[in-house]
């Protein structure tokens, strides 16, 4: 679905009001722009969306300062202080989703990761980018997002934050 859940929310709210230099953010798989919507203007939004018809359906333009419209695997990861994985990790394969990881590691001073434990999705509405191609356990995410992550687990979400 284009939106997430909204546990966890508060955390990342909270992380953010604590944070200083943080100007820019990536939000990948922007959906219905769930993180512009929590965390406010301050920001300078860049959405990366993969489904073209969510741009419009959401006025994605008018939430964010940048749309980038794309697969994630395949857009070069732009330059900001911060990038969001916000319920979008579980719509790639594992091996997919790891590189990824590490790629926005070694690029991005911050990194907020949201991502359903255990729960497979379908097609949502005509968007067949809305499948689950991975399903995650606590156990399997705690071997793959490094150890520096501040990690927080609920009954089925879990949030990582760098």
């Amino acid at each position: 679905m284009p939106s997430s859940s909204t546990k966890g929310k508060r955390e990342i709210f909270d992380w953010f009001i604590e944070q200083e230099g943080i100007k820019t953010i990536v939000d990948v798989g922007c959906g219905s722009g769930t993180y512009p919507k929590l965390l406010g203007k301050k920001y300078y939004w860049i959405g990366v969306e993969i489904f073209e018809r969510y741009v419009e359906q959401f006025s994605l333009n008018s939430i964010y300062n940048e749309v980038i419209l794309g697969d994630i695997l395949n857009v070069d990861l732009p330059e900001a202080d911060c990038i969001i994985f916000g319920d979008v990790l579980e719509h790639l394969e594992k091996h997919e989703a790891v590189g990824l990881i590490k790629k926005a590691n070694e690029k991005y001073g911050h990194i907020v990761i949201s991502i359903p434990l255990e729960y497979y999705q379908g097609e949502y509405m005509g968007n067949i980018y809305e499948i689950h191609k991975s399903i995650w356990t606590w156990e399997e995410l705690l071997k793959v997002i490094p150890e520096s992550f501040m990690r927080v687990k609920f009954d089925n979400i879990a949030v990582f934050i760098k």
